[in-house]
């Protein structure tokens, strides 16, 4: 059975990965997108290691078989153009170029988790929408939209300043209304995967030296030809 490309999915507290041995098992593990920052108080040291390691672990696939990137988590009680800055400030630090080879677009997560102020439709929009804005503005590129949950509750479909959207569902399937009730017509990856949970048959639920974490699969259309050929347009 031949499957989609996949993506690996962690954090600072995931603990210890072994990039080379992802990398060496080659296609469909094709990278991974990390956690950067959240809010206006988080940014570790730990981002700046792991982007670096990923944008170097194997030079010679990077944008065409190997992709690397990484995501905000976006709190809802804080501006979001300033958060889009402290998110984007994280590369310089790491000395990463956000138009690296290889370098998946920006991320941000919208989720309910964590968040410290009540979250209505408008909230959410105003926030995500000026930390979309921020990103085009500086970057030239659109982020991708992580959410699902909180979206549908708020009754949110707009794309909220997005280009692609990253969805979670732990199933055996993706139905196409859990998608279209946000707004969207496909998402560009489905996270199948959460710590080691996973139900899509013939798809793994472990990561070659990452052990039990969050896995995607490339979902869009024209898989790793067309990811390479929309990163590497102007």
């Amino acid at each position: 059975m031949t499957i989609d490309p996949l993506l690996v999915d962690c954090y600072e507290l995931d603990g210890r990965k072994d990039w080379e041995s992802l990398a060496s098992a080659g296609v469909p593990w094709v990278g991974a997108v990390i956690k950067a920052t959240q809010g206006l108080y988080y940014r570790p040291q730990w981002f700046d290691q792991q982007i670096r390691a990923l944008s170097t672990v194997c030079p010679s696939r990077n944008g065409s078989t190997w992709f690397f990137g990484a995501y905000h988590y976006l709190d809802i009680g804080m501006d979001g153009a300033e958060q889009a800055d402290y998110f984007l400030g994280a590369f310089g630090r790491a000395g990463v170029s956000l138009t690296a080879p290889g370098m998946l677009w920006p991320m941000v997560d919208v989720e309910r988790g964590g968040q410290r102020v009540p979250l209505t439709k408008t909230r959410v929009e105003d926030v995500t929408g000026k930390f979309a804005a921020r990103v085009l503005a500086v970057t030239g590129r659109t982020p991708t939209l992580y959410g699902g949950e909180l979206l549908a509750s708020l009754g949110i479909t707009n794309h909220l300043g997005c280009g692609r959207l990253a969805i979670a569902r732990y199933a055996a399937t993706l139905p196409h209304d859990v998608v279209m009730r946000i707004g969207w017509g496909a998402p560009w990856i489905w996270q199948f995967c959460g710590d080691g949970e996973a139900y899509l048959p013939g798809y793994p639920s472990v990561a070659p030296g990452c052990g039990k974490v969050d896995i995607s699969v490339l979902t869009g259309a024209g898989g790793l030809e067309q990811l390479a050929a929309d990163l590497a347009a102007p």
